[in-house]
């Protein structure tokens, strides 16, 4: 948590070196969460926060209902929980993932474009209610030896076209975020 507040404060000040004129009706600046981890204690990094929801009445139930509606739905159920970290005026709060999105990607079976979605205090987020970490898996899910390609990118892309299908608009917004990952450029897509 440490660790993200400090990365955080430091985009915080490079926002407010390039600041632009903004539109009145455009999200304001993400300092949400920056990663999922491994378990509760936040301690190993396993994928940025690519993809978020704000100020629609967005929930984690209704943002996986609606990508069900659009044809989103895989008979490959298993995946591991990964947790975020996000502060409030309570304290420090670790969670897992409030719901999963995913779908059938490729001939192998296994492979699938995935989300895990998070509900976030949308007080406290300036409006973001939702954040996800969308990738895309492959068959063996990371199991096997070898450095995997998560796809970031490609998948925020990915979600970012079906909500863009069902209507939605979305911005691009630096969270600086992607250095660990090879197929994450650190860019966040924010729906509304």
């Amino acid at each position: 948590m440490h660790a993200e507040k400090l990365e955080k404060e430091r985009i915080a000040s490079e926002r407010a070196e390039d600041r632009d004129a903004s539109v009145a009706s455009s999200p304001s600046a993400y300092n949400g969460p920056l990663y999922t981890y491994s378990s509760g204690d936040l301690d190993e990094k396993t994928g940025p926060i690519n993809v978020t929801w704000y100020d629609g009445d967005f929930t984690a139930q209704n943002v996986k209902q609606d990508m069900l509606d659009d044809g989103w739905g895989s008979i490959y159920v298993p995946s591991f929980s990964s947790y975020v970290g996000y502060e409030t005026s309570n304290g420090d709060v670790e969670k897992s993932e409030d719901k999963h999105i995913k779908e059938e990607a490729g001939l192998v079976p296994g492979e699938q474009w995935h989300g895990r979605l998070y509900n976030i205090p949308d007080d406290y987020y300036g409006g973001h209610e939702v954040v996800g970490a969308a990738h895309r898996d492959p068959a063996d899910h990371g199991i096997a030896p070898g450095d995997e390609q998560w796809r970031f990118d490609d998948a925020r892309d990915k979600f970012v076209d079906t909500w863009e299908g069902l209507g939605y608009s979305s911005s691009s917004e630096s969270v600086g975020n992607g250095d660990d990952f090879s197929s994450s450029d650190g860019d966040l897509e924010v729906i509304y």
